[in-house]
């Protein structure tokens, strides 16, 4: 039930679902990629591979000492908020439905693998702290262990040309009718004002907020779907891009792709992977025939799929396989900008690795630049290089990741990173905001007004808060000094 949700929303869920569970005595069995929301309202856990129970046991052992090689595995996959890297995603892939094999599941991909193995299907056993686990050798699970390291991922030049800029876009949901404009009537504040974002070539910039605050808005505007209000979006050559996508032609429309959150929505389900690839192809390069099967084979392998999968329909692809069929069709335009809307938010932590590495692979081979939408501020912190937060479609916080991602930072970015959840028991988001929906944007002042936690008096509700800047391109929008804002997080007194 928190799957896509922001993470402040999903924190107060699983409150709600913990205070439920405990009220009513209410027995609960929760399905979730996310594992540090099971860690956080699970008291025992499963571990499921290729439709067998691989491993069984209390939340804290197995998630602290996993006794199954595919446990580690995943844990090794998650991204970490106090990190630069990328994730190490699992070797192979898991078998597909109904696929014949012999033995141990997991054997193709374990690291600990012998004949025995893959002679028999491994009975459950006990693997210690009151775990059960499908696995001939689970004294032997620390071994794979010992290099949780990932890639780095391929940063940008501060001085790379260009790619994108957006300067005081604002957009707008309101339609007023007939009457509201005979009478000039009032209209309410937009959706998303303001907006200025300087993207470069082989950068990723990442924009993260609660739902509603503009997130996908923004990349809508740039990808032409919804035409701004105001304010002008400008290709890195200085070309203004036409609002509306039906006035762009085609060299803009192949420069910009974008990449769904749900590739069950966005590929057409009667069509192959070859016809899904070829239309790209014959309509920005005019491919046909063996040209353009062979440029759809590049494709295929360029996302580690390869030949074998052009004959295949989306059903009959994994969702970490049709993601990367969708990757690959954004790629097959040759795109300079790419769009990505929560694009791993229905993934697994293993997959979920893959397609990030998969990114940061095709971002170093095509200096592509990214807008990376996503409610996982551990996924933004990995990949992006310069972090946006938004808040009612403002801008609060814009700078380099590790600075937005550090002290000092916005009330509302320290609200964010509050109610990230880790895959660790003892671990407790705090939840520092109420949450309130709030339905427009206050008319003025600051767009935090109404929830933040150290509001500081009138003035926020009447003045727009000013940029401070602090440092190597880092700007937060708040009335509170830097300095206060730095001794809030940390605990220490300001100084004088």
């Amino acid at each position: 039930p928190t799957t896509g949700l922001d993470v402040t929303t999903q924190a107060h869920i699983l409150e709600l679902l913990r205070d439920l569970a405990r009220a009513r005595k209410m027995a609960m069995v929760y399905v979730s990629h996310d594992l540090g929301v099971i860690a956080r309202v699970c008291d025992r856990v499963q571990v499921l591979y290729a439709g067998e129970t691989v491993l069984e046991g209390p939340t804290r052992a197995v998630l602290r000492d996993p006794a199954h090689p595919y446990a580690r595995g995943l844990l090794a996959s998650i991204p970490r908020l106090g990190q630069r890297d990328l994730p190490r995603a699992l070797d192979g892939r898991p078998p597909g439905p109904g696929e014949p094999r012999e033995g141990c599941a997991f054997a193709p991909r374990c690291a600990l693998a012998t004949e025995d193995c893959r002679a028999a299907t491994p009975p459950m056993i006990a693997g210690g702290a009151d775990q059960m686990t499908r696995c001939l050798y689970p004294d032997r699970v620390d071994e794979i262990t010992g290099d949780q390291a990932g890639t780095s991922p391929h940063g940008c030049a501060e001085r790379s040309p260009c790619a994108l800029d957006l300067a005081g876009v604002s957009i707008r949901y309101d339609r007023p009718g007939l009457l509201d404009r005979l009478r000039r009537a009032a209209r309410p504040p937009a959706t998303v004002d303001g907006i200025d974002l300087h993207l470069r070539q082989g950068e990723t910039i990442g924009l993260v907020g609660e739902s509603g605050s503009g997130k996908s808005t923004i990349l809508k505007a740039i990808a032409g779907l919804l035409p701004p209000a105001a304010g002008q979006i400008t290709l890195g050559d200085g070309t203004p891009l036409p609002a509306a996508v039906e006035a762009r032609r085609p060299d803009q429309l192949r420069r910009i792709q974008m990449i769904f959150q749900n590739p069950d929505d966005s590929l057409n389900p009667r069509q192959s992977v070859a016809e899904i690839l070829a239309q790209p192809l014959r309509l920005y390069f005019g491919l046909t025939d063996k040209a353009l099967r062979a440029r759809a084979v590049e494709l295929l392998d360029t996302v580690r799929l390869g030949a074998p999968y052009l004959d295949r329909r989306p059903g009959q692809l994994s969702g970490g396989e049709k993601q990367r069929v969708a990757v690959a069709r954004a790629f097959a335009a040759g795109p300079e900008i790419v769009l990505c809307d929560e694009i791993t938010s229905a993934l697994d932590v293993s997959v979920q690795a893959a397609v990030l590495d998969l990114l940061n692979d095709l971002k170093a081979a095509h200096k592509t630049a990214f807008v990376f939408v996503s409610h996982d501020l551990t996924v933004v912190r990995a990949l992006s290089d310069r972090v946006a937060v938004l808040y009612q479609g403002r801008i609060c916080e814009f700078g380099p990741a590790s600075a937005v991602y550090g002290s000092p930072s916005h009330p509302y970015t320290s609200v964010l990173l509050n109610a990230v959840l880790t895959p660790d028991p003892d671990h407790a988001p705090r939840l520092t905001a109420e949450d309130v929906a709030e339905l427009s944007p206050p008319a003025r002042g600051c767009p935090f007004q109404r929830r933040c936690p150290v509001k500081c008096g009138d003035i926020c509700d009447t003045d727009a808060p000013p940029a401070r800047e602090a440092g190597d391109g880092h700007v937060i929008r708040c009335h509170i000094p830097l300095d206060e804002l730095c001794a809030r997080q940390t605990g220490e007194a300001p100084k004088s």
